[in-house]
C-alpha cells in the first residue's frame, strides 16, 4: 500500500466513537458518533444504540445537532441527553422502546449538565446562572428578606436531606431552620449559637475555605 499525505477531504472520512453508555440491564449500550458535515463544514453528533449480543447498530438521531452527556434512567426505559438541535444545549428524554426525543428545557444559555435521581423520576441540572436570576427577578414581588422562619416547605425540604425522610430528629420535632439574609449571616448565626448556646469552643474549618470564614467563627467567641 502507497504511503500518502493526509489531505482535507480526508477529514470527512474520520469518524469518533465517545461516551460510550451502559444499559441497566447490561444487555445494550449506547454511543456518541461524530463526523464532519461537509456540506455546512461543521461536526455533527448523533446517538447510536447497540445490542450486546446480536452486535446490530441502530442510529437513534439523525439531525445535525450535536448530542452529548447520554445517561439512562434507573430502571432503563428512558434516555437523557444533551442537544444542540435547537442552537442551545438543552435537556431531551428519549423513550428507549422508540419514538421521537422530548424536550425537556428551554433555557435561554442552555444547560450544561444534568443527573438523574436516585428514584429515578427526576432530573436534576445546571443551567446559566443567569437565567435562574432572570426568572426569579420576573417572579419577585418584594425586596424584603424572608422571616427567620422562612418558607415552610423549604425548610421541610433542608431537614429531610439533611437527616432522612423518616429520620427521628424530624418525627419529634426536635430539627428547626431558621432563615439567614446570606452564607455568611447563616455561619455567623451558627457560630453564636454553637459557643453561646452548646458551649462549643473549638470549631474545625476545611482547608481551604472562604477568606472571612475564620474571622467570623473568632468573632463568635
Amino acid at each position: 500500500m502507497t504511503k500518502r499525505k493526509l489531505a482535507i477531504e480526508d477529514l470527512s472520512k474520520l469518524v469518533s466513537v465517545t461516551q460510550p453508555t451502559l444499559a441497566p440491564n447490561q444487555q445494550e449500550a449506547v454511543f456518541v458518533q461524530t463526523k464532519i458535515n461537509d456540506k455546512d463544514n461543521t461536526y455533527q453528533a448523533n446517538l447510536w444504540h447497540v445490542d450486546l449480543n446480536s452486535k446490530e447498530l441502530t442510529q437513534w438521531t439523525h439531525g445535525k445537532e450535536k448530542i452529548s452527556s447520554p445517561s439512562y434512567s434507573l430502571d432503563g426505559t428512558q434516555l437523557a441527553f444533551l442537544s444542540t438541535r435547537e442552537e442551545k444545549n438543552q435537556l431531551y428524554i428519549l423513550s428507549t422502546k422508540g419514538g421521537e426525543a422530548r424536550k425537556v428545557t428551554s433555557f435561554e444559555k442552555g444547560v450544561s449538565s444534568f443527573l438523574w435521581s436516585p428514584c429515578g423520576k427526576k432530573i436534576w441540572f445546571l443551567a446559566s446562572v443567569k437565567e435562574a436570576e432572570k426568572r426569579l427577578l420576573a417572579q419577585e414581588t418584594t425586596k424584603s428578606y424572608l422571616t427567620i422562619e422562612g418558607i415552610a416547605e423549604y425548610a421541610s425540604a433542608v431537614q429531610t436531606l439533611l437527616f432522612g425522610k423518616d429520620a427521628e430528629i424530624i418525627k419529634s420535632k426536635r430539627a428547626r431552620t431558621a432563615q439567614a439574609p446570606g452564607g455568611t449571616g447563616a455561619l455567623r448565626t451558627a457560630a453564636d449559637f454553637a459557643v453561646n448556646k452548646l458551649g462549643i469552643k473549638k470549631i474545625w474549618v476545611s482547608n481551604p475555605t472562604w477568606a472571612n470564614h475564620g474571622n467570623v467563627l473568632k468573632t463568635a467567641g
